[in-house]
């Protein structure tokens, strides 16, 4: 039912209850309601063509926030209901505009600017004049929230203000609540305006998270009557909201709030009219999930007491005159299937292990966010590996997780491609158990449980879900979910087989046990599994392996290497494997600090052998652990732990050789190589008769004749010599006594760095070539947010978060080590806004500390003439041995042109000079580029050059030379309709030298000119660049 006029509201109606017949209040806030009910008719002047926002839209809201407040409504103070019913009215205000406000703000160019930049960047550059009717109702609708003190300030809307009564909330707060619609979700945490009232008991944020709702939930054909549908010259877009408005017969709201799905009921007779209908449902989903995650903020009452709903019902959507679904392209399971199981994908067979480990780890580990009393690292994860009666292997793993119910084992556990943990369904959950922080698994691409038949042949799933109130939902059931079990066995012979699922709720009876070996322990059967069902939360998964294709692999030893530091305790046979993070990080604690360790008497003996002239001199090892979790070295949430050892794979190697060898010509190995190794050994013999260089006379003819022509004698007899006294030494650095913890060769899947997830070794490096500067071997601990980015098969790292890869060349910088690894190259086309995200407040802080010298001398050496010998600092990404050192450049690129107007003085040799910004001047053009330095000219005759000519040498781009003047004006549309050329120019503006940024821009030029649309790209002022536009450092 729909409210005709303010006294049939249930707002209006608890208001005059509760208002204890105080008629100032209830007359004004009445006559508030009144004038702007006849204000709004004026929105049609503007808008024609778009959906109603008068009385009825004002009516629609309160009936909305009515009837999300349900019963509770009487718990809303006096003021509480005053200021919704005035933000209901007076939230559309800005829709109404006079002409000479339209002109007003058809001539602002900031707001004309920055909208065309968020919705319309194809139009940059063009005037008001020249954009589409719709496109000016676009961008005066966006404007409306924020411009209510322009609204009223009319004299009539003065007047009503100054005759408020006193025990009103103030005009601020009024209008606060009432911009809050437009605005995004994070900025109604910080606004002033919005906190709790004490003296007035109104709480302002929770008002306005009721408006937003309630001007949302304003979605039925009362907005858009039929009878005025005829009469509107439509465009496309407002067709389309009047259609779906059309087709939608609302919400019905139950009696007390609830954190239920709200039913919704539409009939569509378009399926474009559904699509737009369901895209709009999304919409409130996601305004719903913001809701309950500024809850918190709101005061105790409404933040403990008042349930929002969680989603909405969508099983009443009706299709008229087609049939409704997913009809799209498919593709044959079998085939595909196979793809993503076959031995093509994944390097190793025994990746299987990994994928169900991760799986435990990331179910144990979210149910530790969802329930308050699970703590993980008091839980465990079995492993099993057991031979049966009949002959067959079995792997077989148990976690105490989250489990999982019926609905979440047939839309993700079976559904290839399709990860709860990227779900909404997830933040669903997460939210309804009070958690409004996002959960991070591992899991990406929903094909884990496909593995299992790289070495299986027949596999069986036993789950049961934690909480029996989901459970009790998804199965509609009519009995107590007290007295219900809801464990579900699935059994899965083979990717073309069968499945057989079994459901407890339902007594199906489990015809046999779960597979488990026999020796499992005498409790093993009470903890896990009960009547063919689990007993307790979690997943159990048995497979049967295919011996045949599981060769010679060592399970254990698989599950050994991809297991390091996860929180949870795992064992393999009732065993424990591996070390937990705390157990890491305590065996890491206790051998910080650097370490000397002797050579151990065998290898003395080994030593005075192989090195008779330095015999008894013996070498230490010198062993230095850093831990990466004190109060000093933590960046953010990145821990861990470097360990400085003498080569990779925790092996020293001692050889003795000739330190000058680059005076000689040839070595013994590489005559060995040249000549025939008959001769070679015959000069060898004659050698080893000689205590010093002989004369030729001395060799017979025939040995010394073949290397006559080539070489003097005593070349030969230096490159003899040197050999022979060549020796060397090689062993483990555990042979000498270092602590156990240090070699984790095991752990690593590439020699000297890791990188875990989670507990679980995230792959492999893309090349394995890297070199380090120091003998060094680190590792890091990730969790949350911080993961890696992975190929398909999860056995590549393809790429790190921005924030890991500053932290991790932090850490090497401040430790004097370097790497190069520039597979993960990611980072290289990150815009200057994803890095500015990166700077968070605790990174910065740690940069300051650690690295404040570093930069600080950077910023010194950029404000000198350059020096070529000596330069370090540049904006190309290509010229560099170590990766660390340009993360660190792009970083401080990034501060600077955020916080410093810079001019680039050529010269002066590219000189650099730094003048600091105001708070308010942050330059948004640059936010599309990478870190550039983009300089203003210091003269005339520097903004005659784009950039230095010589990539190596380039320290800036100048902002205001004509060419990059035009790349400024025109990124926002060339980054939308033209990426790849935008990428290109970008790209070679970096990296490239001169001659190349010439012919790639030019020729761009001449592709964009000949194209018939432009979408808004001014080709026409497209300069051509010339030698003439760069500077040369060699000048």
């Amino acid at each position: 039912m729909h409210s005709k006029k303010l006294e049939d509201t249930k707002l209006w109606n608890a208001y005059q209850a509760k208002n204890n017949s105080d008629d100032r209040r209830s007359l004004w806030v009445k006559e508030i309601y009144e004038a702007a009910a006849k204000y709004l008719l004026d929105v049609r002047k503007t808008f024609p063509n778009y959906t109603l926002h008068d009385e009825t839209h004002i009516l629609n809201v309160l009936d909305a926030i009515g009837g999300l407040l349900g019963d509770q409504i009487s718990q809303l103070a006096v003021g509480e209901m005053e200021l919704l019913i005035l933000a209901a009215s007076l939230h559309d205000l800005g829709m109404v505009y006079t002409e000479e406000e339209k002109e007003r703000y058809y001539h602002d160019e900031e707001a004309c600017r920055k909208f065309l930049r968020t919705y319309r960047p194809e139009l940059l550059g063009c005037h008001v004049e020249d954009w589409k009717e719709e496109d000016r109702q676009w961008y005066l609708r966006t404007l409306h929230p924020f411009r209510l003190w322009d609204a009223l300030e009319n004299e009539h809307w003065s007047e009503l203000f100054k005759n408020a009564p006193l025990e009103i909330v103030s005009k601020d707060c009024i209008l606060a609540v009432c911009q809050a619609h437009g605005e995004k979700p994070e900025e109604l945490r910080s606004n002033r305006e919005l906190q709790y009232l004490a003296a007035d008991d109104v709480d302002p944020l929770f008002c306005a998270l009721l408006l937003r709702l309630g001007d949302l939930l304003d979605f039925d054909d009362t907005r858009a009557p039929r009878v005025l549908y005829s009469y509107v010259a439509c465009n496309e877009k407002s067709r389309e909201e009047w259609d779906k408005h059309q087709a939608s017969a609302g919400f019905r709201y139950p009696p007390a709030p609830s954190a239920d799905d709200l039913p919704y009921k539409a009939r569509c007779t378009n399926p474009g009219v559904e699509h737009a209908v369901r895209d709009f449902l999304d919409w409130i989903d996601e305004e719903l999930g913001n809701c309950f995650n500024l809850q918190k903020y709101c005061r105790a009452g409404w933040r403990q007491e008042f349930t929002f709903p969680r989603a909405v019902m969508r099983l009443e959507i009706e299709s008229h005159g087609y049939m409704s679904g997913d009809f799209c392209l498919t593709m044959d399971q079998t085939q595909i299937l196979e793809l993503l199981t076959g031995e093509n994908l994944y390097d190793h067979s025994d990746v299987f292990v990994r994928e169900l480990l991760q799986n435990a780890i990331d179910a144990t580990l979210l149910r530790g966010e969802m329930e308050v009393d699970f703590i993980p690292e008091n839980s465990r994860i079995d492993i099993w590996e057991w031979t049966d009666q009949e002959g067959y292997m079995w792997f077989r793993i148990d976690d105490q997780g989250t489990g999982m119910t019926l609905g979440m084992l047939q839309r993700y556990f079976l559904k290839v491609g399709n990860s709860y943990y990227n779900s909404q369904e997830l933040e669903r959950d997460l939210r309804d158990h009070g958690h409004t922080n996002k959960y991070n698994g591992i899991s990406r691409f929903g094909i884990g449980f496909l593995s299992s038949f790289l070495c299986g042949e027949y596999a069986e799933v036993s789950t049961l879900y934690f909480d029996p109130k989901k459970n009790y939902k998804e199965e509609a059931r009519v009995e107590s979910y007290q007295t219900l079990h809801f464990g579900l066995r699935l059994q899965v012979t083979g990717l073309s087989g069968y499945y057989t699922l079994k459901n407890q709720s339902r007594h199906h009876q489990a015809d046999k046990t779960f597979p488990a070996p026999g020796d499992c322990g005498s409790d093993h059967g009470s903890v896990y599994d009960r009547h063919g069902y689990r007993n307790n939360a979690g997943t159990s998964i048995a497979i049967r392996l295919n011996v045949g294709k599981l060769g010679t692999l060592n399970l254990r030893e698989a599950t050994e290497k991809y297991l390091c530091a996860a929180r949870v305790p795992v064992y393999y046979n009732s065993k424990r494997i591996g070390r937990t993070y705390e157990e890491m990080m305590q065996a890491v604690h206790k051998v910080a600090g650097e370490s000397l360790y002797e050579l151990s008497p065998e290898l003395k003996d080994k030593f005075d052998r192989c090195f008779p002239a330095v015999c008894g001199q013996y070498p230490k090892i010198s062993v230095t652990v850093i831990p990466l979790d004190t109060e000093e070295d933590q960046v953010y949430v990145v821990y861990g732990k470097f360990s400085y050892l003498a080569k990779s794979d925790s092996e020293v190697v001692l050889e003795s050789k000739n330190t000058n060898l680059g005076s000689l010509r040839w070595t013994w190995e590489q005559l060995k190589g040249i000549y025939d190794l008959e001769k070679i050994a015959a000069l060898k013999a004659e050698f080893e008769k000689q205590a010093s260089c002989p004369k030729v006379e001395d060799l017979p003819g025939e040995v010394w004749r073949p290397f006559a022509d080539e070489m003097y004698l005593h070349e030969a007899w230096r490159a003899y010599c040197d050999h022979q006294q060549m020796a060397q030494m090689r062993f483990s650095v555990d042979d000498c006594g270092c602590p156990n913890s240090m070699s984790l060769s095991l752990n690593k899947p590439n020699g000297r760095l890791a990188y875990t997830y989670q507990g679980v070794i995230a792959g492999d490096f893309k090349d394995t070539e890297f070199m380090l500067k120091s003998n060094v071997f680190a590792m890091f601990l990730l969790g949350s947010m911080w993961k890696p980015k992975v190929e398909v098969s999860r056995s590549r790292i393809s790429g790190l978060p921005l924030s890991v890869s500053l932290a991790t060349c932090g850490l090497y910088r401040k430790n004097d080590m370097k790497i190069s690894l520039d597979e993960l190259d990611d980072w290289k086309n990150s815009t200057l806004k994803e890095w500015r995200e990166a700077q968070i407040p605790q990174m910065d802080q740690w940069m300051r500390k650690n690295l404040g010298n570093y930069f600080t001398e950077i910023k010194n050496n950029l404000q000198k003439p350059l020096d070529i010998e000596k330069e370090g600092f540049r904006i190309s990404t290509e010229f560099f041995d170590f990766y660390s050192d340009i993360i660190l450049f792009k970083y401080l690129a990034a501060y600077f042109q955020d916080n410093y107007l810079m001019t680039i003085n050529y010269e002066e040799g590219q000189k650099i000079s730094f003048f600091k910004k105001d708070e308010n001047e942050m330059e948004q053009d640059y936010d599309l580029f990478p870190p550039m330095m983009f300089c203003s000219a210091a003269s005339d005759q520097s903004r005659r050059y784009l950039c230095c000519s010589e990539d190596d040498s380039r320290r800036g781009i100048t902002a205001d030379h004509p060419f990059a003047a035009w790349l400024l004006n025109n990124a926002v549309s060339l980054n939308q309709y033209f990426p790849r050329q935008f990428q290109i120019i970008v790209e070679c503006l970096c990296n490239d030298y001169e001659e190349e940024v010439i012919e790639k821009c030019n020729s761009i030029r001449r592709q964009l000119t000949a194209l018939p649309e432009h979408h808004g790209v001014d080709v026409s002022v497209f300069p051509e660049l010339s030698s003439r536009d760069f500077w040369s450092a060699e000048e």
